[in-house]
């Protein structure tokens, strides 16, 4: 395949991902990494350690490596502050999107991702990309922000902007600031388990394994609607109850749950999911991996095992 592909936030959770998939095409793009990161993952062709927000930056980078595609994955969330989060997820995408247009990148086509906290709550049903947006959270009115700018910066730059809005990520690597993340984290000893520490075990999210999500922005930066917002989710709430009855079946071990109320969010809904429809007749994209297979990968990759 000709032409050039950036992955930004190269380094981190979804960047490993998004870099491991592209390397395993039997044709794959040239793949350059950006990231404030020292290093980049194996498998790159080239690797730019940058700070987005230095529009320059990127305008140098992008004369010497004009890319065809960008997948935009760089961005910041809780726990950093307030002002951290709009300078990287705001700020750092108008950058990018300005970069960009300055060194003439005009055929570029450009897949930002923001998240389903963008939505506001609904009573009942699946959450659409027409579904009223605003943000719960600050986290989630940041990326409501970051997708506005998106799409409208695209259009005024008169680049070729699709917004990947992802639901609630899990698989192998995924942080233990996320309760997918803590649960196996904790699933994962050895030792018999007495005990596990959660917050609300009835709240339902949708999941959906950051290996099927990558693969849903390189078929959106493919053929992805310029100026669109497609969900990427399972199509399916998931109560977290769910989720430990799944790793006890995984690991053997029964354990007593108690409630962190450290860990309780009282302002999150009790159910939230989402409808993957619109990528799906764009794209062909549908969900392929279970639950039972995100949970095994990061079962394994506690243990150090190749996921």
């Amino acid at each position: 395949m000709t032409g050039t592909l950036w992955v930004t936030g190269a380094a981190g959770f979804s960047g490993k991902h998004m870099v491991r998939l592209l390397t395993g095409l039997p044709e794959k793009p040239r793949l350059v990494g950006l990231d404030v990161a020292e290093a980049g993952p194996q498998g790159l062709d080239a690797y730019r350690r940058l700070d987005l927000n230095e529009t320059e930056a990127v305008v140098s980078a992008a004369r010497e490596d004009r890319p065809s595609w960008v997948i935009h994955l760089a961005a910041a969330m809780p726990p950093a502050d307030e002002a951290q989060m709009w300078r990287v997820n705001v700020g750092g995408t108008v950058s990018l999107l300005s970069g960009l247009a300055s060194a003439g990148c005009d055929g570029c086509r450009v897949v930002g991702v923001g998240s389903a906290a963008e939505y506001l709550p609904l009573l009942e049903g699946s959450l659409a990309e027409d579904s009223p947006c605003g943000g719960a959270s600050l986290y989630g009115r940041v990326k409501w922000a970051q997708t506005l700018v998106t799409r409208e910066a695209g259009r005024q730059l008169g680049l070729a902007v699709m917004v990947a809005r992802t639901f609630n990520l899990i698989g192998p690597g995924i942080s233990v600031s996320f309760v997918p993340g803590w649960l196996c984290k904790q699933f994962a000893q050895s030792e018999p388990l007495t005990e596990i520490t959660i917050g609300n075990t009835k709240s339902s999210r949708d999941f959906v394994d950051i290996r099927d999500a990558v693969a849903a922005y390189w078929a959106l930066a493919q053929q992805g609607e310029p100026g669109e917002v497609y969900n990427v989710c399972s199509g399916r709430a998931t109560r977290i109850q769910d989720l430990i009855d799944l790793l006890c079946e995984l690991t053997g071990h029964a354990p007593k749950i108690r409630v962190d109320p450290a860990r309780l969010r009282g302002a999150d809904p009790p159910v939230s999911y989402g409808d993957y429809g619109k990528l799906a007749r764009r794209t062909g994209w549908r969900p392929r991996l279970s639950l039972r297979d995100s949970l095994d990968g990061m079962l394994k990759a506690q243990d150090g095992a190749d996921d």
